[in-house]
This record gives structure tokens, C-alpha cells and sequence, in this order.
């Protein structure tokens, strides 16, 4: 019983190791993928600022390896009906309104 504990102590610590070890090479790939990114986005801009330069117009590329495609929309599109409808005041302040207009008229007689 001592010499399974004794091993399973042992082998906790590599186990740990080894899954920060993985950890630490997700994020070394993932900060790879970045910067390879931004250098893309760098050379796209610089593209068209040498295009807007010229008053060429830019060569437009379409990508076809994606399933979806991100387009403006118009801002109430994706929101329910209730919440575009202009919001109401509640009876309690329509009371109290009404009463400073019984109130102001009074005071005007």
C-alpha cells in the first residue's frame, strides 16, 4: 500500500509537468498565429495605402474557405420586437405628472 502511494506521489508531479508543458505550447502556438496575423493585416493595409495612393482601384479578394461571412446589418436586426418599442413610463409617473398639471393649474387661477 505505502509503495503505490509512494508512486502515485511520484508520478503526480510529472503528470502536472507535463500538462503545463502542454499549456505553455498552446500559448506558443496561439502568440505564433498572432503575430503571423498581424504581419498579414500589416502587408493587406499597406497594399491598399499604396493603391489609395496611386487612385488605383484596390484588388478586392474573396475567401472562400469559410461557411459564414461577416456583414454590416442594421442594428436592430438581430433584437427582439420588445425591445425596440420605445420604452413606457410607469402609471406611477403618469399619476404623479398629472397631478403637478392639477396642481400648476390651480396655482394659476
Amino acid at each position: 500500500m505505502k509503495k503505490v502511494i509512494l508512486i502515485a506521489l511520484m508520478v503526480a508531479p510529472m503528470l502536472a509537468q507535463a500538462k503545463v508543458a502542454d499549456f505553455n505550447a498552446l500559448i506558443n502556438e496561439n502568440t505564433e498565429a498572432q503575430q503571423e496575423l498581424r504581419q498579414e493585416i500589416r502587408d493587406q493595409v499597406e497594399v491598399r495605402r499604396q493603391a489609395f495612393r496611386r487612385n488605383e482601384e484596390p484588388t478586392v479578394l474573396v475567401d472562400n474557405k469559410h461557411d459564414s461571412i461577416n456583414v454590416p446589418t442594421d442594428k436592430n436586426f438581430l433584437r427582439f420586437k420588445k425591445e425596440i418599442v420605445s420604452h413606457r413610463v410607469s402609471e406611477k409617473d403618469l399619476q404623479q405628472r398629472l397631478a403637478n398639471e392639477f396642481k400648476s393649474a390651480d396655482m394659476e387661477f
